[in-house]
Parts: C-alpha cells; sequence; structure tokens
C-alpha cells in the first residue's frame, strides 16, 4: 500500500490505509495470543481441491487466527494439489472455503464423519485470503472469530 503511494503520489492516504490494517491485524494477535488450544483448519481454495500451503498468505492468516493449517506439505509458495482423503485423514475442526465452485466439501463423501461437519458451514470471499490486499485483515478477523469466539466480545463477533 505504502509502495503504491508513493508511485501515484498518494501517500498520505496510502500510510493511512497501511497503518489501519497494521492495527486491524495487530488487534486479533494481541486476542489470541494466549490460547491455549489452535484449532486444525483445512482452507480449500478450490473444488478440485486445492488447499493453502505452509509458506503461502492464507496459511499465515490461519496462523494468526490461532488456528492450525492441517496442510503441511509446502509446494512453492502456492495453492497445494491435494485429495479429499488427506482432508479425511487428518480430520480438520474447521473447514475453510474460500471459492464458490462444486462440489463444495460438505457434498463429498465422508463429509459427515469430519469433526467440522458438526459446526456451521463457512463460505468466505476468496479475496479474503487468496490476494495482497486490505481485505485479507477482514479475513483474518473473520477466521479469529470463528475459532475463538471466546477472545472477543459478543458485538465483536
Amino acid at each position: 500500500m505504502r509502495l503504491l503511494g508513493d508511485v501515484t503520489g498518494r501517500r498520505a492516504p496510502a500510510e493511512a490505509a497501511a497503518t489501519a490494517f497494521e492495527k486491524r491485524v495487530a488487534s486479533v494477535v494481541e486476542r489470541v495470543k494466549d490460547v491455549k488450544r489452535r484449532p486444525t483448519v483445512y482452507l480449500e481454495a478450490t473444488s478440485t481441491p486445492h488447499a493453502a500451503a505452509p509458506g503461502m498468505t492464507a496459511d499465515e492468516i490461519i496462523r494468526l487466527a490461532g488456528g492450525t493449517n492441517i496442510i503441511t506439505e509446502a509446494h512453492a509458495g502456492k495453492w497445494i494439489p491435494i485429495s479429499w482423503e488427506l482432508v479425511l485423514a487428518r480430520d480438520p475442526e474447521f473447514v475453510i472455503v474460500a471459492h464458490d465452485y462444486t462440489p463444495f466439501p460438505w457434498e463429498r463423501p465422508g463429509w459427515g464423519d469430519l469433526r467440522a461437519s458438526k459446526g456451521e458451514r463457512r463460505i468466505f470471499d476468496e479475496a479474503e485470503f487468496q490476494y495482497p490486499t486490505p481485505r485479507l485483515a477482514l479475513g483474518l478477523e473473520r477466521l479469529a472469530r470463528l475459532l475463538h469466539p471466546e477472545c472477543f466480545d459478543e458485538k465483536d463477533r
């Protein structure tokens, strides 16, 4: 944001936007810093399926929100193609869908056996996890509220 502000000659608004983004992220990190348990999360980017791999922004959002990504395999900083069987074997507590392609996880065989199937179904806007924009802060806030509602006031949920 700051670089774009410099390039476009709009340094002051870019600085304000960057500072606001940093404050939002810091607020979430502060709220969840003392959580004792970090729930497991599967974040899906496409229905083929592709998932957030270590080193990606989406993986960092899971970590900053107080979660643990079930995908541990690195894939050159890209979304990793995985099998649905791998997700079933790792049995995440939360499944986050950041796409609008079918079949969704809850339409696949074995969904009912996952711990995540006991909670509500969550579809997030892909921009909240996939693109380097200020909307990443919104994805982080929403995910942290889902994983750790006890860290947020009722009005903040």
